[in-house]
């Protein structure tokens, strides 16, 4: 479905997508470093609050993340990084369904947020989601770990980590947050689907051929000669240049080949 997708609507891609967003949220941190209430401008809220201001639903996208001048750094040249490795390998077209299945999630959590706390107060109904656009750094780090967990990323420049150690310590973080604040829980796997959604079914894919791999490794070796390849073999005693490179071979009239021990004698 999704390459009969991208053979019709893939020219309509926007390549780079993450590169804009990075370059938006520049813009937005040098703007709330004089103005730290701009960003309340921004944010996704319930949609029964948006009263008109429907750019929320795109403008949360481009609200940064971290608060620090530092931290903003090496968020930006990780996501960045992320960005040119996932997209090289999903393409551009699914790049964008990955950053448009991240924004539905957090449109669906903003649907079915309630207004405030007083209407809880009222007898209103519970909270079921809440928006988490953290989440969109989480989902990245989660599928650039299934496709490389190998590749080693110096944390805060100094500190060498494979990506699937960092990933680890991020869902730890992730389930902590769930466990100190239960009510998050749906939150947290809504605004989980495009990993399941692209990463998953590849993380399963690597695990079967993986086991596939092992059980042909393992039936090879059991059906495979004991003796190594050799040029050289004694007809009588069986060995071979492989086994003893010292050994002298002779190779008689009848093309038969012993070794010097037990070459027939004249």
């Amino acid at each position: 479905m999704l390459d009969s997708l991208e053979r019709r609507f893939g020219r309509y891609a926007i390549r780079g997508i993450i590169g804009y967003i990075v370059f938006f949220q520049c813009i937005v941190f040098a703007v709330m470093l004089a103005n730290q209430e701009y960003v309340s401008n921004l944010t996704l809220v319930p949609l029964q609050e948006m009263n008109g201001e429907w750019w929320r639903l795109l403008s949360f996208m481009i609200v940064p993340r971290a608060s620090s001048p530092i931290m903003f750094f090496f968020s930006v040249m990780i996501m960045l990084f992320f960005m040119h490795r996932i997209e090289g390998a999903f393409g551009a077209f699914r790049m964008n369904l990955f950053v448009l299945l991240f924004m539905v999630t957090q449109w669906v959590a903003a649907a079915f947020m309630r207004p405030s706390m007083e209407s809880l107060m009222s007898g209103g109904s519970p909270i079921l989601l809440t928006p988490m656009p953290n989440l969109f750094s989480d989902n990245l780090l989660f599928v650039f770990a299934v496709m490389e967990p190998a590749v080693t990323i110096m944390l805060f420049g100094i500190v060498p980590l494979t990506v699937r150690i960092i990933a680890y310590i991020s869902a730890g973080l992730l389930l902590l947050q769930v466990v100190r604040t239960p009510a998050l829980w749906l939150s947290v796997l809504v605004g989980l689907v495009p990993f399941f959604c692209f990463a998953l079914p590849q993380f399963i894919k690597n695990v079967r051929q993986r086991a596939t791999v092992g059980s042909r490794r393992t039936r090879f070796k059991a059906n495979s000669l004991t003796v190594v390849d050799s040029f050289h073999a004694c007809k009588v005693c069986g060995r071979t240049d492989a086994t003893d490179p010292e050994l002298d071979f002779r190779i008689t009239e009848d093309g038969v080949e012993y070794c010097v021990e037990h070459l027939p004698k004249q």
